[in-house]
């Protein structure tokens, strides 16, 4: 142990080992106290705080442990989003995979429809064969015309019931079948004027040979032969009824999984709405400049401390304001007093781009009632130093109106009680915050 009285101090040390400092008996303690650091109680503290290091220390490992609980329960939640996902997912692909089968289904019922087409052609090309050789017959075939005609009407009969069925078909697959219809509507066309041609022929068969007796047993044959295409054609329409009472009971089951994916949707929103409202709590939010001054956290979530003049969650709003010309030789305060607002030196400064154009001061000059004839930048010594800017006046030689505005090289900004003589100011005036 060494005193040296010169620096006022007292050096303990030892070159072969450890320096210990102890104390014994009941209440004693080994008290080190210095302007930076003292030991008390066990505990050490810096400066003038009255928090020891080691319970500082320990408050933060529990708010260390409350963050660790609260991303615990967010990855969870995510676990449990992501499932629910992943089951959706499945569940759709099946739905889709039903409606192909369905699809498939109508593209075969629809070619069906194109080969019964075809076969009704080629037997209207028959039947036009055999109208030519009907030609050169004898007029003895007026009774067996009778009987044409009663077959001819039950013909139309046929060809109003194929083109009301058609046309109902056309309603319920109107989106599905579009193609089919337009091919239905095509050959329906055909057949009436196939039908009005055979209605000339009958005329024409009055005069015809009795021989043709034979002929018109063909033609009954011939009926016959539509009978049964007509209930081919039937059946094939009750095929597609059955098949759109399927496609109908698939919708319903399509409703009701949409219904339940909604629904799901919804849970989904709430949770990220949940989860969204937890993560802005822990992330802190980014004040704007200039009205943000720093960031505070209170315990529960992080807050911006806003500048006065300054509002809004990341201090982004200013308080309400507008520009007030002042009388002459009157102070900003003064103005701005006279309309129940204000004026602050920080204020003119944020608001000074609202005055850096003639052609913006002119406007604000305007609504105040004064129509600036020149204008300059105020005393340019150096540019943007004279802190009158904005204001306006009259030039003693020519008696003009002369408005000044602020140049980008401004530096220095006017304060709010100052008066200038001769001039009338032109202030920004806002809400007193205090209020």
């Amino acid at each position: 142990m060494a005193q040296d009285a010169t620096l006022r101090r007292i050096t303990v040390s030892n070159d072969d080992g450890d320096v210990y400092v102890e104390s014994s008996g009941d209440g004693s303690e080994v008290v080190l106290k210095t302007e930076k650091v003292r030991v008390t109680d066990g505990d050490v503290y810096v400066g003038t705080s009255n928090v020891g290091l080691s319970a500082q220390i320990d408050a933060l490992k529990t708010k260390d442990d409350v963050l660790g609980e609260r991303i615990d329960t967010l990855n969870d939640t995510q676990i449990e989003i992501r499932g629910d996902l992943d089951a959706l997912e499945t569940s759709t692909s099946g739905r889709l995979s039903n409606i192909d089968t369905t699809l498939t289904s109508l593209a075969s019922a629809d070619t069906s429809l194109l080969d019964t087409d075809a076969s009704l052609s080629s037997r209207i090309d028959e039947l036009n064969a055999t109208d030519a050789q009907l030609k050169a017959t004898d007029e003895s075939l007026t009774t067996r015309i009778t009987s044409l005609n009663a077959t001819d009407t039950a013909l139309k009969d046929v060809d109003d019931d194929l083109s009301s069925r058609i046309d109902a078909l056309r309603d319920i697959y109107v989106n599905e079948l579009n193609v089919t219809d337009k091919q239905l509507i095509v050959t329906d066309a055909t057949l009436g004027s196939r039908i009005d041609s055979l209605n000339v022929t009958q005329y024409e068969l009055k005069s015809a040979d009795a021989a043709l007796s034979s002929r018109i047993y063909t033609l009954e044959s011939t009926h016959d032969e539509y009978d049964r295409i007509d209930a081919e054609v039937a059946s094939l329409i009750d095929s597609l009824n059955a098949t759109d009472a399927a496609i109908q009971a698939e919708d319903s089951l399509l409703s009701d999984r949409i219904d339940e994916l909604n629904a799901t949707s919804e849970a989904l929103s709430a949770i990220d709405a949940s989860l969204s409202a937890q993560i802005k709590a822990v992330t802190p939010p980014k004040c704007i400049s200039p009205g943000g001054l720093k960031l505070r956290y209170d315990g529960e979530r992080w807050n911006c401390t806003c500048a006065d003049g300054w509002s809004g969650a990341t201090c982004e709003t200013p308080l309400a304001g507008t520009w007030k010309l002042g009388e002459v030789a009157e102070s900003c305060d003064s103005a701005c007093q006279s309309i129940g607002y204000v004026c602050s030196a920080e204020m003119l400064e944020v608001k000074d781009t609202d005055v850096d154009s003639a052609e913006k001061v002119a406007t604000l000059m305007q609504q105040e009632g004064v129509l600036c004839e020149t204008f300059d930048i105020g005393q340019c010594t150096p540019c943007g130093a004279d802190t009158r800017v904005p204001y306006t006046g009259t030039i003693s030689a020519s008696s003009a109106v002369v408005c000044t505005y602020s140049s980008a090289e401004r530096t220095k900004w006017g304060d709010c009680a100052t008066r200038y003589s001769a001039i009338r100011r032109l202030c920004y005036c806002h809400e007193d915050p205090g209020n």
